[in-house]
């Protein structure tokens, strides 16, 4: 195994999508992985990297093409020249799409020495297709040593895995932190994006999916249109992969219903979180949520399903806690956060440093790189 490169400091390669959610989890580990390696940022050669990846990080290596066997030995080549000696796949709904093309990439980096971590983002909660266990089974097979974000992820994804492979370790999700560029306050967010200065709104964020459950969220605003007639429903994120743009699109006409389906640009984030009120995360199910780690970087209250893991801790601190599937319940919570003096929202907001303690940045990269090391150690 190359344990270091001609520094004789040790090289960790990332393979990871270059825009959205897993090109900024790597983003933000970047600065505290440095002090165990010297990263490297390898992504797919499209879609090009977002503006934060190219803020950040310096040299990005635009290789991943599923399409082009060819590039898995453009990637090999760059780590043997890099003198990598260690390897960070981030998994997501793209890798199991293509999990064969990613299999054989792990299956050649082993093969020339490279240790090699698979970090599962999701795994359990969204299908990415019909053969999608299979998929989470043979990349977990192709790797050394496995990485997810929660407690509950790691059981599910235990089901997938072949038996005798080791169980998965856990590496919680930080604070999207950086994404907080400080453009906007409340009133310069939602004048950018022409809202009323005094509405009451509500924020969905990120990929549309089933487990989502953005069908209960329209209910339950209905109902919140009924207690405070200005409120405004955002519903933001892309809608990659099949979802379910007929059933969506008719939303847009709906009174109070503001409907994105198209990627958000960085600067519109920062927009969308600063202007909106609360947050609704009425998920169906969870693991590691990159929307309630936006939440949290913002300091926006939010209210959460029982299904995430984390809901306990946030309920009466930082927003409320609702169970699934409850149209009324979460109608109850948005009207009772919403019909809050904005002072005494901030104030809620404020309990954000006082959970989540463990779940950081400074805390992941040593997950990974304890990881990294267990296998440069052996069985």
């Amino acid at each position: 195994m190359h344990d270091s490169n001609a520094s004789g400091f040790p090289r960790l390669m990332f393979l990871t999508s270059g825009d959205a959610g897993l090109a900024h989890y790597v983003v933000h580990l970047w600065e505290p992985i440095a002090r165990y390696a010297d990263p490297l940022f390898v992504t797919y050669r499209s879609p090009p990297p977002d503006d934060l990846v190219q803020e950040r990080i310096g040299e990005i290596h635009p290789l991943l093409d599923p399409a082009d066997p060819a590039s898995i030995e453009a990637v090999v080549a760059l780590a043997r020249e890099a003198g990598v000696g260690y390897v960070d796949l981030h998994s997501g709904t793209r890798t199991k799409l293509y999990a064969p093309y990613f299999v054989r990439l792990l299956r050649r980096l082993r093969a020339e020495g490279i240790a090699t971590v698979l970090h599962l983002h999701d795994a359990s909660v969204h299908r990415a297709g019909p053969d999608d266990g299979s998929a989470v089974a043979a990349l977990g097979h192709a790797a050394q040593a496995i990485l997810v974000g929660s407690e509950r992820e790691a059981e599910t994804v235990c089901r997938l895995l072949p038996e005798g492979l080791a169980a998965p370790a856990l590496m919680r999700h930080g604070p999207y932190s950086l994404l907080n560029r400080g453009r906007f306050d409340r009133r310069r967010a939602r004048a950018r994006l022409g809202l009323d200065a005094n509405a009451p709104v509500v924020l969905a964020f990120g990929a549309f999916r089933e487990e989502k459950r953005l069908e209960d969220l329209i209910t339950a605003f209905e109902r919140v249109r009924l207690h405070l007639p200005r409120a405004l429903l955002l519903i933001q994120g892309n809608a990659r992969y099949g979802a379910h743009r007929t059933w969506l699109e008719p939303l847009a006409a709906r009174p109070g219903i503001r409907l994105n389906m198209d990627y958000v640009p960085l600067v519109r984030v920062e927009a969308l979180f600063k202007a909106a009120d609360v947050v609704a995360l009425p998920y169906a199910k969870t693991a590691a949520s990159g929307v309630l780690n936006l939440a949290r970087a913002f300091a926006r209250p939010v209210v959460v399903s029982d299904r995430f893991e984390v809901a306990p801790e946030i309920a009466g601190v930082c927003g409320h806690c609702v169970p699934a599937h409850a149209p009324g319940a979460l109608a109850d919570a948005l009207i009772s956060l919403l019909a809050l003096p904005e002072s005494q929202r901030r104030r809620l907001a404020e309990g954000w440093p006082r959970i989540l303690l463990e779940e950081t940045w400074e805390h992941a990269a040593q997950a990974l790189w304890d990881a990294c090391r267990r296998i440069a150690s052996g069985p």
